[in-house]
């Protein structure tokens, strides 16, 4: 890169040179992204091939290249490289086709990489080295950064761990699924948590809530209550009686600590469920007609509730019921505007979609968040809908073909002889196929029985949806063809998209549930 000026302009050209590579450098948010970014950025600047060879102990492997690979670096000047970069040397060298340039990177005082720079033959002056050792200062520092900051994130990420529980309690009769996703700005732990934990006599306790602030003393905090209200809950059957007990124990060690919690005890064998509240989220629960209803209890957070008298638990039978989502308020207030938050939940937990994904936590979170939540968020629902469902990629054939004999092997085993259990598998392949071309992403697939005729739902997240019906019913055009072969095979055909999602399409299979 030798600059043809000189004086004033050539030092200036440098700086310019310097600052721009800097600037680069701290955005990545890793070492290896880092160094990919860092390569990237000096083949854009001027160089014919920029590349990174990382340090294994007594080896070098190349890491991260720009620019034209088929430049290859020869043997004798790759040793020269290497030698000079271990003794905290830039160096610049000449080869029978090209010049090269370096600049050693050190992680801990330690050698770590090195960047070499190809360009042609004769390009860069003994001159170039001192920028090139200042590049080399400047990436060491930026490799400390990001080191650090990736050793900080998987310190959290443990420390989340920990914090949140590592087993959750099986609810009877249900499929339970859970999402914890930390503030997308500062330390990647948070207040937020949820839980599921056995108590006796067939009772499970369920518990979310949301300590106030981020970071480190949130999450300690929320794995002390969390903790407490666990305890409490194994000899206090109340739950307004378990929140108030919960808060002393808590309070004592942190006394200005104030959080929102949400409590409910599932009772298996009655049929029940006993819940208080403490400033936090209703719980929705969806009917099978597909309404919603709150979980409605009211009482001040933990930290404040000494204010004022507590209200009394709520008992209420939780038979019929669909879906019960719990959740903290990042997962509404994302978007900061908490009725927009409020109305988009809503939805999600009407679409037949709720019903039929594998992990429903996901689905919600998926569907109405938009982008990084600037706050913790922390998702627990329970699905009561025993549906057959399988999950994989669009792009996994195996996995594919797989999901689609079990559908055959279940539906020969129960229906009657004259079914078209064929036809079946043909409308699945004809789902998956549409899927692999226009959704790439994971595809949710659920077999429901309504009444004695199932319908298969397929449900993809790219909003690839290409099953439109032809113009002209006989016309097999490429267009169209999935539509018709569905509509021919099988029985009634909808289409849901799903903005921000995916799309959902449910057919009607031509086959009969046999009388046992």
């Amino acid at each position: 890169m030798a600059v043809k000026t000189a004086g004033s302009e050539r030092d200036l050209n440098s700086l310019r040179f310097l600052a721009r590579i800097t600037k680069s450098l701290f955005e990545a948010p890793e070492p290896n992204a880092m160094l990919q970014r860092l390569v990237e950025t000096l083949a854009d600047v001027a160089f014919d091939q920029v590349s990174a060879l990382r340090f294994d102990r007594r080896d070098v492997h190349r890491v991260a290249v720009a620019g034209d690979d088929s430049i290859a670096l020869e043997p004798q000047v790759q040793a020269e490289i290497v030698a000079s970069a271990q003794e905290r040397r830039a160096v610049a060298l000449d080869s029978l086709t090209h010049s090269w340039i370096t600049a050693p990177l050190f992680l801990h005082d330690a050698p770590y990489a090195v960047i070499v720079c190809a360009g042609s033959a004769g390009a860069f002056a003994s001159t170039d080295l001192e920028l090139f050792e200042e590049l080399g200062q400047s990436a060491s520092l930026a490799l400390a950064y990001a080191d650090s900051y990736a050793r900080e994130q998987r310190l959290a990420q443990t420390l989340q761990k920990a914090t949140l529980p590592t087993r959750l309690a099986v609810v009877s009769g249900a499929s339970l699924s859970v999402v914890y996703r930390p503030a997308a700005i500062g330390v990647q732990v948070g207040g937020d948590w949820y839980d599921s934990y056995d108590l006796e006599d067939n009772r499970v306790l369920l518990t979310i809530g949301d300590v106030t602030g981020h970071g480190l003393q949130a999450s300690i905090v929320m794995g002390k209550l969390r903790h407490a209200i666990n305890v409490v809950a194994m000899y206090e059957h109340d739950p307004v009686r378990i929140l108030d007990t919960a808060e002393r124990i808590v309070l004592r060690r942190y006394p200005d600590s104030v959080a929102t919690a949400f409590i409910a005890i599932l009772d298996a064998a009655a049929g029940t469920i006993t819940y208080a509240n403490a400033g936090h989220p209703y719980p929705i629960v969806r009917l099978p007609d597909g309404s919603l209803r709150e979980l409605r209890a009211d009482g001040l957070p933990i930290g404040l509730r000494s204010l004022a008298p507590s209200a009394e638990s709520v008992t209420e039978p939780l038979g019929g019921a669909d879906l019960l989502a719990f959740y903290t308020d990042g997962l509404t207030e994302a978007q900061r505007d908490p009725i927009a938050g409020e109305e988009r939940l809503h939805r999600a937990l009407q679409t037949q979609t709720a019903l039929c994904v594998s992990n429903v936590a996901e689905f919600l979170e998926d569907f109405c968040l938009q982008g990084p939540s600037p706050d913790d968020i922390a998702i627990m629902c329970l699905n009561f809908k025993h549906y057959r469902r399988w999950t994989f990629d669009s792009s996994d054939g195996h996995s594919a073909r797989r999901a689609r004999h079990e559908l055959v092997d279940e539906l020969s085993s129960c229906v009657t002889p004259d079914s078209d259990v064929k036809g079946a598998e043909i409308i699945f392949g004809e789902l998956a196929a549409n899927a692999a071309k226009h959704a790439a992403g994971r595809v949710d697939v659920a077999l429901e029985w309504s009444d004695d005729a199932p319908v298969l739902h397929f449900i993809d997240r790219g909003g690839g949806c290409a099953m439109i019906a032809p113009p002209h019913p006989s016309e097999l055009t490429e267009h169209g063809r999935g539509f018709w072969l569905l509509h021919r095979l099988g029985g009634q055909i909808n289409i849901d998209v799903l903005p921000g999602f995916g799309c959902q399409i449910s057919v009607g299979l031509p086959v009969v549930r046999r009388r046992m």
